[in-house]
């Protein structure tokens, strides 16, 4: 498969006058065209901020990308000067973000937000703007497109409100869209809903998915590989078959074990990780999951671990995987979570 992204050893740092927050701490990873990556980790631990950086969104005046790069089609997007940047957003990486409310302009009709695409980045007069925009609306599943771009966000549901925000991030039909918790505060039956149509759309357009969420039904469900984050850095990713069969680093086990399970007793409590993650205005000197872990040693809070090459598509940052480390039963039942 071809190499759509390309991320390699991205750092993102976040200054003010009393600290340096190191948000996100050298990563690497890529997306081929047409498949889904999803993204997976804790509140804080960086998957909005990447999500942001491969944007360029997060804001200059607070924000510096110190070292790294990421590469679109070939193209360096952590140099590209805002001329360069316009021909990208939303006409070849388009986003969907966590709150369609705030995402959406409040003073402008929605039919009018979403034609604005069009004529921005394909040059269409406004007539011709509104028709596939009502072709786009019809096509995301929303009844009666024509009245529905007269209205503005708040006379829309929620539901409705994220339908239009994917209708904008894909009117354009880019090669990649970046789905920043895209079903955050939607109820149970229109989180299934959305998520079925950004799949079904995915493979009518071909296109690549990013998907950042805490959800790991939602990434059972939906995605193609996963890569697992925690305090700023990617800890294990592999296929989703490799992650939710073989786990191996144990806060990915944590993750999968505080899944409720269907054969669990109605008075069994769930398993939680115990713990807060680390300051990243103060990042521990070796591994920073070591004060949850279950399994730490004396070397995971001196060094950082180097990554293990388990299979082509499986790897993680854990020193359990050396060989002078005890063993100890990682790859403990959770094929489940899978299956739910």
């Amino acid at each position: 498969m071809n190499r759509l992204l390309e991320v390699k050893d991205l750092h993102v740092n976040f200054n003010s006058k009393n600290q340096h927050i190191q948000a996100v701490r050298g990563i690497s990873f890529h997306v081929n065209k047409g498949e889904v990556l999803a993204i997976v980790g804790e509140s804080g631990c960086g998957k909005s901020v990447t999500a942001k950086s491969i944007m360029k969104l997060l804001p200059e005046k607070s924000c510096t990308i110190p070292k790294g790069s990421i590469l679109f089609n070939g193209e360096e997007i952590t140099t590209m000067k805002k001329k360069q940047l316009s021909k990208i957003r939303g006409a070849k990486i388009g986003m969907v973000f966590q709150d369609p409310m705030t995402s959406l302009n409040p003073t402008m009709k929605v039919g009018d937000q979403i034609a604005e695409g069009l004529i921005i980045h394909k040059g269409y007069n406004k007539k011709l703007a509104r028709e596939k925009a009502i072709e786009i609306i019809k096509q995301v599943g929303i009844p009666n497109p024509v009245h529905c771009c007269t209205k503005y966000p708040h006379q829309l549901s929620g539901g409705m409100r994220q339908r239009i925000v994917i209708a904008m991030a894909l009117i354009c039909e880019p090669d990649l869209l970046i789905a920043d918790e895209p079903t955050t505060a939607l109820d149970v039956t229109i989180q299934s809903q959305i998520l079925d149509l950004l799949k079904e759309l995915q493979q009518k357009m071909s296109m690549a998915i990013i998907l950042i969420t805490h959800d790991l039904g939602v990434v059972a469900r939906f995605s193609d590989r996963v890569n697992i984050m925690y305090a700023g850095k990617i800890v294990e990713s592999g296929t989703k078959s490799e992650i939710f069969y073989n786990p191996k680093h144990p806060y990915t086990l944590g993750l999968l074990e505080s899944i409720p399970k269907l054969d669990h007793s109605r008075d069994q409590k769930l398993t939680a990780i115990d713990g807060t993650p680390p300051d990243l205005a103060e990042p521990p000197k070796g591994c920073a999951y070591t004060p949850r872990c279950p399994f730490a040693m004396d070397v995971c809070d001196e060094y950082n671990p180097e990554k293990t090459v388990l299979s082509r598509t499986h790897h993680l940052n854990c020193w359990l995987m050396d060989p002078r480390a005890p063993k100890v039963a990682t790859n403990k039942a959770v094929s489940q979570a899978a299956n739910e």
